[in-house]
């Protein structure tokens, strides 16, 4: 069965409450379906990065072999990532995201059997963390554009918003349900958890009618597509400088999250169960900070004003953090820094995907998760060799100096662009 939406059309109801417009799109159906079901999805992914680096952190106490578990998960989607994303401007993204998840489930079941049978060591857990991570990059795109086909254009930015709020109830959910498991059950029974959730997406999946018009474009060969898609970015000065920024940002702050293993062992002599309680209250903010962000007008310099402002926000809570006597005194700064994170990624997806032509949106979000790649190995690499050779505090603390100074270069250009863009105009 095949439903059509009213795509992209001016709509003429009276102004909105941010709150209204919020509850309005979240319960409009199929995207309230998806919502739901994406829940479940983003838990299995949480748990899987999260459950990782723990046992890796478990086997090794090396800060450098955090890096190298962060690195197997994300460089196969250099690659896998720009065909997902040439795959979602061509098919159906519900179905490719559907054989993405097949394929998660499966490497999550090997490797609960080789944690139970006592045989998963180092080598094996990174290469199957490859395997994951290249099946996991294909449908990236598709997941991240697909709400795009269930909303109007001037609720882009609230949908875009809610997929970010989904990922971050996940990222509340899925470290305090790993952590757990893992401390009660072991790994395998966080391994074998994340792949019941994910057969329980797939399941859940399938009962959502696709939007008409869904795949079957034509368009040029893989190097030609990709070379349309980047062209398009050149092309249109604010993706550009978001671009920019995006992959600065990403590497200073984002592997902030596969290194709380060390930073609860370093900072507060923690383990399993201190990690879990600070990635929770991170995502307790992140919750908070999608929120506040689906509420928010879609504009290109309000988005803009929100990427530049969740910045130094985030700065100021990883100082808390580094700074705190105590886990109970991270806690607070934990929450603040999960809001500065997801402002920041969730107002960058949406002027992302407002500002792009449509027929390369997903050629765009894949441009997207590839740089997201990319900042993340680079700033997982520096984090994980300053830390050893020196110590954690000084590595991030250099990463708040160095997001700091690219706040002050950028700010300035990419507002300027903002004030000018189609959206702003329109």
């Amino acid at each position: 069965m095949v439903i059509s939406y009213d795509l992209w059309q001016a709509g003429d109801e009276p102004a909105e409450a941010g709150w209204q417009r919020v509850a309005r799109i979240a319960m409009t159906q199929p995207l309230r379906d998806y919502i739901f079901a994406r829940v479940l999805e983003m838990t299995s992914k949480w748990m899987f990065r999260v459950t990782t680096p723990m046992v890796v952190w478990q086997m090794t106490h090396d800060e450098r072999m955090l890096s190298a578990a962060l690195m197997c998960l994300l460089l196969p989607g250099l690659v896998m990532e720009l065909v997902g994303g040439m795959f979602a401007d061509r098919y159906d993204r519900q179905q490719i995201m559907a054989v993405s998840c097949i394929g998660s489930l499966a490497c999550n079941i090997v490797i609960a059997g080789l944690a139970m049978a006592g045989a998963l060591s180092l080598p094996l857990l990174l290469g199957l963390t490859a395997l994951y991570g290249a099946i996991n990059a294909v449908s990236h795109a598709a997941s991240k554009t697909i709400v795009t086909a269930y909303v109007r254009k001037e609720d882009l930015s609230t949908a875009v918003s809610l997929n970010a709020v989904v990922f971050n109830v996940a990222g509340f959910i899925g470290p305090a349900l790993a952590a757990g498991l893992i401390y009660f059950c072991g790994s395998a029974a966080s391994y074998l958890t994340c792949a019941v959730l994910t057969l329980a997406f797939v399941l859940l999946l399938r009962r959502i009618p696709p939007p008409a018009g869904e795949g079957g474009g034509h368009h040029a060969s893989f190097l030609g597509a990709l070379r349309d898609g980047l062209g398009h970015v050149l092309s249109v000065q604010l993706l550009m400088w978001v671009f920019i920024l995006h992959i600065g940002s990403i590497a200073l702050t984002r592997p902030f999250v596969e290194f709380v293993p060390a930073i609860v062992h370093h900072a507060f002599n923690g383990g399993v169960r201190e990690a879990g309680i600070l990635l929770s209250a991170f995502g307790l903010g992140s919750i908070a900070g999608g929120l506040w962000l689906a509420g928010c007008e879609t504009r290109s310099t309000k988005l803009a004003a929100i990427v530049l402002g969740a910045m130094p926000v985030f700065a100021g809570a990883l100082i808390g953090i580094l700074l705190s006597p105590s886990l109970l005194v991270a806690l607070p700064f934990a929450a603040v820094a999960g809001f500065g994170m997801i402002s920041r990624a969730g107002a960058i997806q949406s002027l992302l995907q407002l500002e792009s032509n449509p027929a390369y949106r997903g050629r765009i979000m894949a441009l997207h998760g590839v740089s997201f790649e990319i900042g993340c190995i680079a700033g997982a690499l520096f984090i994980g060799h300053m830390a050893k050779a020196t110590s954690m505090v000084l590595a991030l603390g250099t990463c708040v100096a160095l997001l700091l100074a690219l706040w002050l270069a950028i700010r300035g250009p990419l507002m300027a662009s903002a004030e000018v863009a189609p959206s702003t105009k329109g």
